[in-house]
């Protein structure tokens, strides 16, 4: 990658190290700025010299937050045609939330795009974000002591276990694509809400600006983090592959000799778990999961985290979800269950609802828990999501069922897979027996080198 700095971009060191190969559409991000564009005209000159290329979608998503966001896709979906690519527009039509605005429309930016992606068979999202992204984005994560998040914006990420976003202008600062986009003659659409100091990033960013080795530092700190957090993520992934099994659905085992493992694999590792089975968007903090590995060190036979309750036995460590706040009853469709189950309509579900199991249906179907402790595997059991009509228990929804179909989600990765993360999120797709994650696209491994 390149240094950074203001480098002119070079179109085959951004987009050499990426492997697109397999791959018959991929979707450029391109909201009409400054990066987004440049990212267009880079891609299309790269394009043009690789024989075979995928087709390249532009996609817009149009917020519709302000009046004239319409009239900007249509002109990017101009200058997409005039570049000989094809063009769409996702909008947002969902009521707009009074507060966390900018997060909201985070989520929908990613899922319209993954929408537009998936209709395209593309399995590549890229997107333009810049060096002074990643600044900004270190530096406000900084003030919120942000501990793992301190390595900023990954150069990949992989939504919904499908769909990789890319950033390959990660290490390209703003000026150097707007130098670039002048130097051609084309102009770009400034979005007038990075000028409004309401914005935690837009005062974040004028802050950085004219401080080049305040500048560095973040940047620098991103690099280091993203590093420390990759190798931690592998240490733990190690640990996770020797000590963690799901003897049953809703259920994790862990041998006493898992305590005395490296602290960091082991916190790190243990963190995750209690996300996994709590079904939880964020791990506990390292202090809380600290204290608990004291506590169950110190001879405690049960205690609770993020909604998990961690019970210690003659036969292992046990972990399972605690039976408060699960939940209630409802119409059977696709969703994301308890944070912990991924449901999917595949047939007719009038008149079924899901619910939890439930003591008494767990009670009744475990006739022998083998080497696990009944009242575990009860208690486990009865957290699971299960098909209702009625008062009565007509299945528990698995991989294979109909008419609904469930699969673990993947803790805290259920959304969003940081590259950073992907070995110990490799090793909990392998314990929970889900389908592999696709391949990251590097042509070689980039991920911490942006």
């Amino acid at each position: 990658m390149p240094a950074h700095g203001a480098v002119p971009p070079d179109p085959h060191t951004l987009f050499a190290p990426l492997d697109f190969s397999g791959h018959r559409c991929i979707v450029a991000a391109v909201s009409g700025g400054g990066d987004s564009l440049a990212l267009l005209h880079l891609l299309k000159a790269f394009a043009a010299g690789c024989p075979g290329f995928p087709d390249i979608l532009a996609v817009t998503v149009d917020h519709r937050l302000r009046p004239e966001s319409a009239d900007e896709a249509r002109q990017v979906g101009e200058t997409a045609r005039a570049l000989g690519i094809a063009h769409r527009t996702m909008i947002w039509t969902e009521p707009k939330p009074a507060h966390g605005i900018s997060k909201a429309a985070r989520e929908a930016r990613h899922r319209l795009l993954a929408e537009a992606a998936s209709g395209a068979g593309a399995g590549i999202v890229l997107t333009g974000h810049t060096a002074d992204d990643q600044a900004e984005t270190v530096a406000m994560r900084g003030e919120r002591a942000a501990g793992r998040g301190e390595a900023g914006i990954a150069p990949a990420t992989l939504y919904d276990r499908r769909i990789w976003f890319l950033r390959p202008l990660l290490a390209i600062r703003r000026q150097a694509l707007r130098d670039y986009l002048s130097a051609g003659g084309i102009g770009w659409i400034d979005d007038p809400s990075n000028l409004d100091m309401h914005y935690e990033r837009v005062r974040t960013r004028h802050a950085i600006i004219g401080n080049e080795t305040g500048f560095a530092a973040l940047i620098g700190r991103a690099e280091s983090a993203a590093n420390d957090r990759t190798m931690l993520g592998e240490r733990a992934a190690r640990w996770l592959e020797a000590y963690a099994s799901i003897p049953f659905p809703g259920l994790l085992r862990l041998p006493p000799e898992a305590l005395h493992a490296a602290p960091d694999a082991l916190l790190y590792g243990l963190r995750i778990l209690l996300s996994f089975i709590g079904g939880t968007p964020h791990m506990p903090n390292e202090a809380a999961a600290k204290r608990l590995v004291s506590e169950l060190s110190e001879g405690a036979a049960r205690a609770g985290l993020s909604r998990a309750v961690v019970d210690r036995r003659r036969g292992g460590i046990f972990l399972y979800r605690e039976g408060r706040g699960l939940p209630d009853p409802a119409a059977a469709a696709m969703e994301l269950w308890d944070g912990r189950w991924q449901l999917t309509l595949t047939d007719n579900a009038d008149g079924l609802r899901i619910a939890p199991l439930g003591r008494t249906e767990a009670m009744r179907r475990i006739d022998d828990a083998g080497d696990t402790p009944r009242p575990v595997a009860v208690a486990a059991f009865s957290a699971l999501p299960a098909l209702w009509r009625g008062d009565e228990c007509v299945g528990l929804p698995g991989p294979e069922t109909t008419p609904v179909r469930a699969i673990s989600a993947l803790g805290p990765w259920t959304r969003f897979l940081p590259c950073f993360d992907l070995a110990p999120a490799k090793a909990m797709t392998a314990l929970a027996s889900l389908e592999p994650l696709p391949r990251l696209p590097f042509a070689r491994h980039i991920a911490n080198s942006a």
